[in-house]
């Protein structure tokens, strides 16, 4: 079951990519990206994504979500 739900996750990281060069001041948009990076296998990915993102004072709806992730990720 992990290795299904890590085959998806590498299928949506291409796609959500797409999206966030389309759409590159959607926050939200970028910690799905950085979630999906990390869950297929690509954490330093993941961290610069997430670095870059809360390194703005921009609130957005998933900030908490994305300081957790980056937190576990630091300590992988």
């Amino acid at each position: 079951a992990e290795d299904t739900r890590a085959a998806i996750f590498e299928e949506a990281v291409p796609l959500l990519a797409q999206a966030v060069k389309e759409m590159p001041t959607d926050p939200d948009l970028a910690y799905h990206y950085a979630y999906a990076l990390s869950r297929a296998g690509q954490p330093a990915q993941a961290k610069q994504v997430l670095t870059r993102l809360l390194a703005t004072s921009k609130p957005f709806q998933s900030r908490a979500e994305a300081q957790r992730l980056l937190a576990a990720l630091e300590q992988t």
